[in-house]
């Protein structure tokens, strides 16, 4: 494995770590019912079991998981041009399972952030701090996806 894959996957755990923390140091005070879902202004619309708030730890094991199967075998990743990669000479298919790898690692980084601020933000909710989540914080994960995917769709594209 790579450095920078490695310290991808260190980010990934760290991530886990941070949230699984949160989650075990505030499970106990919280009620038990908690914020679900939120609609588009940030509120809860949606209330269910505090249970649930470990979908989030849970969801960022199984992509750490998914992201190391992908790093094993790149060919099986579900993005284009994957399909015609068995056609293209070795040394440009492991650049192109190169870009596969770094694409998956950066986006798992990034979405397990997500998950680590989701977490924050419902804890607060949930224990009265908070009224809504900040859907700005939402929205800058996202803008800070959307160049990561375009650039290695580019980089991909000019490899076939």
């Amino acid at each position: 494995m790579k450095n920078k894959h490695i310290f991808l996957v260190c980010i990934i755990v760290a991530s886990f770590v941070w949230t699984a923390s949160l989650v075990a140091m505030n499970y106990n005070q919280l009620p038990d019912q908690i914020p679900t879902h939120y609609g588009v202004s940030g509120d809860p619309d949606s209330w269910g079991s505090k249970t649930t708030l470990l979908i989030y730890p849970s969801l960022q094991v199984a992509f750490l998981a998914i992201s190391l199967v992908i790093y094993k075998y790149p060919n099986y990743a579900n993005i284009p041009l994957t399909i015609g990669l068995k056609h293209l000479s070795k040394n440009l298919r492991e650049r192109a399972y190169e870009i596969v790898r770094d694409v998956v690692f950066i986006t798992m980084a990034i979405v397990t952030f997500l998950m680590l601020y989701l977490t924050r933000e419902t804890l607060e909710v949930a224990k009265g701090q908070a009224m809504s989540i900040n859907l700005w914080g939402v929205l800058a994960f996202l803008i800070f996806l959307a160049p990561v995917i375009v650039y290695y769709s580019i980089k991909m594209r000019r490899l076939s």
